[in-house]
């Protein structure tokens, strides 16, 4: 699941995208499995990652059974 999520599908997104300049990540979680794992697609003129800016994220449900598409921002360097 964790390669499906940090490879497979960024793969599949970014070969499907118009833009070749946006940055596609995904995470099951740093260490332990997140309760939310996700992909975020960021668009290098805002934000280069999930910890500033803002940016498209799906957030999958613990159990795989359901994913949200939102708007997120970062807040890591928010001072």
């Amino acid at each position: 699941m964790a390669k499906l999520l940090r490879i497979e599908t960024p793969e599949y997104i970014k070969g499907i995208l118009d833009r070749e300049d946006y940055i596609i990540k995904g995470s099951p979680g740093m260490g332990n499995w997140s309760q939310l794992p996700w992909i975020g697609v960021f668009d290098p003129n805002v934000t280069k990652g999930a910890q500033s800016g803002y940016y498209i994220v799906y957030l999958f449900k613990e159990n795989m059974q359901g994913v949200y598409l939102s708007i997120n921002q970062g807040v890591n360097t928010i001072k």
